[in-house]
């Protein structure tokens, strides 16, 4: 016969017949509940409880009863006195009290101070029918703002904190410098971009009154979160003796609106910079810096700057740097070492490029790059007007091509650096504007060098030569993405006509956007044009063109810019400024 053992509260602990159980149904049974009030016994292989002795004690895990005896097979306890505490609700609005031998909530008397849990130093709790509610404190009471800006201050103001400037010339930097519309404005000197970055936060404003050139005596270390802004006008200078900044590891900063020139190192990575930390260029030019190797080494990585963490650059250009390798001379076969990235070098690094222009970045080690097209924008009254390489640093380029005089294709030449002066192509000149278009002003011409023989262009008197001069804000390295499809890229600008034509002539003007496609030989797939030949005399005005990006576009360049055609040496002149380029959806 087979018996099955049954308890109650818990599973069986044997069946017979099994391994261990004989042919007494009850051995090995134990009767086990969670009753203390019971007590269990096996019967037939079967458990059955029985009331343990009326008056036994016990504890029925209620905190409002007390001297708790077993009654027929229960557990009851004694109420306690009502009004006596207990702890079943946590809430700071209700006071937890025993009435009738069980523990419930009263709320407390409405306006008691609570800990409200919004984390807002603008109201203060206060209890209302049992529950903290967040109320307002007084508008004008101080708060703290999280900017960690020392020039800003937080007043509540209908329970939120909300950000306001403090006085103007109130002390900031540890009294290096002044409160200035929400910014601490240091000197601008070398000193003062120290002082600013061993105090840390900000923003700190360089004071500089103008365009100057701070020439630094060493590389100056930015070893704490710093925002640093030359407002356009600080040129720092490293006297092409020492690197002008390194971040260290950790270190979160942002330079705005500075060029960094004449950096220099030997032996040794970053021209300008060197980056391990997390760097933001905002509105920076870096031009003119140089990284060389040493020989036996692996290093002069990065002319402009050398990267190891995560580099975002906004609106700026790294252009016109050098990283020199380390090459022998005494052997037959000689490999060169180092120098790698004139614009940029990165080493296991991230690197954003937002809006911004470098001649060359390199990446290795698992170092990434992005690069988005936003939008770019031009006054030219930034650019020194005598430097040669005033536009190229800014990534204007130029191209040329010849046609004869039945407009058959003979040549094209370029792309190459835009050239600031002279006969050919591109100037930055002054007082041609009008009150929108400030100091400076860009002139382009044609290319009245082309082209070294007396044979080809304007020397044979019947060859006609266009002349470009663009930006290439999708090219090699970042072509239209699937990103831009749906969008259109408009260029507008102001113009006003130069000695085109002037008094007679044949030549012509326009402004352009044109896509090409490199799987295709470089076609030209779009060519978007606005006529700039016959603009008034004397008068500035505005104009624009857009093209429409389509899916047919994805993996092609653009360019936009200014053309001129001329031929024999005729006058081709325009004026163009407040160059603006979006690109946006409908």
């Amino acid at each position: 016969m087979h018996y099955l053992n049954r308890v109650v509260g818990i599973v069986a602990l044997c069946v017979i017949p099994m391994v261990g159980c004989g042919d007494d149904p009850c051995e090995g049974v134990r009767c086990i509940d969670s009753n203390e009030c019971t007590i269990g016994r096996c019967v037939g292989g079967a458990c059955e409880f029985e009331p343990v002795e009326d008056g036994a004690q016990c504890n029925d895990d209620e905190e409002c009863t007390a001297a708790d005896v077993c009654t027929d097979g229960v557990c009851e306890g004694t109420p306690v006195e009502d009004g006596t505490a207990c702890s079943a609700d946590p809430n700071e609005c209700t006071i937890e009290m025993c009435a009738n031998g069980t523990c419930g909530s009263t709320p407390v008397e409405d306006g008691t101070a609570c800990e409200d849990d919004d984390g807002n130093g603008c109201t203060v709790g206060e209890c209302a029918s049992g529950g903290c509610e967040s109320i307002p404190v007084e508008d004008g009471t101080a708060c703290e703002d999280d900017d960690g800006n020392e020039c800003s201050a937080g007043q509540c103001a209908s329970g939120a904190c909300e950000v306001t400037l403090v006085a103007n010339g109130t002390a900031c930097g540890d009294d290096a410098g002044t409160c200035r519309d929400g910014s601490c404005e240091m000197v601008c000197t070398e000193q003062g971009i120290r002082d600013a970055i061993a105090v840390g936060g900000g923003p700190y404003t360089l004071d500089c009154d103008g365009a100057q050139t701070v020439v630094t005596r060493a590389e100056i270390i930015i070893d704490r979160n710093v925002i640093l802004d030359g407002e356009g006008n600080l040129t720092v200078d490293g006297n092409d003796s020492h690197r002008l900044f390194n971040v260290q590891p950790g270190v979160a900063a942002t330079v705005k609106a500075l060029t960094l020139t004449r950096g220099y190192i030997h032996g040794g990575n970053g021209g300008a910079v060197s980056n391990g930390g997390a760097l933001n260029l905002d509105h920076c030019t870096i031009s003119g810096n140089t990284a060389r190797n040493s020989s036996g080494l692996s290093r002069g990585h990065g002319g402009g700057i050398y990267n190891t963490g995560r580099l975002t650059l906004e609106d700026s250009a790294v252009l016109g740097n050098r990283a020199i390798p380390s090459c022998p001379t005494d052997c037959n076969i000689c490999i060169c070492t180092g120098g790698w990235g004139d614009g940029i070098a990165n080493e296991g690094g991230t690197v954003t490029l937002i809006n911004s222009l470098v001649d060359e970045v390199t990446s290795w080690a698992g170092g990434t790059l992005t690069q988005t097209f936003t939008g770019f924008a031009q006054d030219f009254e930034s650019l020194d007007k005598t430097s040669p390489t005033a536009l190229s640093d800014y990534g204007w380029l130029i191209w040329g091509q010849v046609v004869d005089a039945n407009d058959d294709f003979k040549f094209g030449y370029g792309p190459y650096p835009a050239p600031n002066g002279g006969p050919a192509f591109s100037a930055v000149v002054s007082d041609e504007g009008g009150p929108d278009q400030g100091a400076q002003q860009l002139l382009v011409h044609n290319d009245y060098n082309c082209c070294d023989s007396p044979n080809q262009g304007h020397f044979n008197g019947t060859d006609r030569v266009t002349s470009l001069v663009y930006q290439e804000p999708f090219a090699q390295d970042n072509p239209i993405s699937v990103n831009d499809v749906g969008k259109t890229l408009e260029l507008s600008f102001d113009a006003k006509r130069g000695d085109i034509n002037d008094p007679t002539g044949s030549s012509t003007a326009a402004a352009f956007i044109q896509t090409v496609d490199p799987n295709a030989g470089f076609a030209q797939t779009n060519f978007v044009s606005v006529d700039m030949t016959n603009l008034p005399t004397g008068i500035w005005d505005r104009y624009s063109v857009s093209l429409a990006i389509d899916a047919g576009l994805v993996d092609q360049h653009l360019d936009f810019g200014f053309s001129s055609t001329a031929s024999n040496f005729e006058p081709s002149g325009v004026f163009y400024d407040n160059i603006l380029v979006t690109l946006e959806a409908p």
